[in-house]
């Protein structure tokens, strides 16, 4: 059995320790001009980037079909 505790989204309070490490060490401002940042890793990049639009894009309609 594998042990999740600290991986479950909406139980942990933050990322993971080496996570963290990762984040800390590579921050998302520098992530542009690295020198491994295309092909593959630009594609998930933009994804993500969409997928966190999206995301503020359904927020804001359920929030609008709540107010009526």
């Amino acid at each position: 059995m594998t042990d999740t505790a600290g991986f479950l989204l909406l139980e942990r309070e933050g990322l993971p320790d080496d996570l963290r490490w990762l984040a800390e060490k590579y921050p998302r401002e520098i992530w542009q001009a690295h020198a491994n940042i295309h092909g593959v890793a630009n594609m998930w990049l933009q994804r993500h980037d969409m997928f966190r639009e999206l995301g503020g894009m359904l927020t804001s309609g359920i929030g609008d079909l709540s107010r009526r």
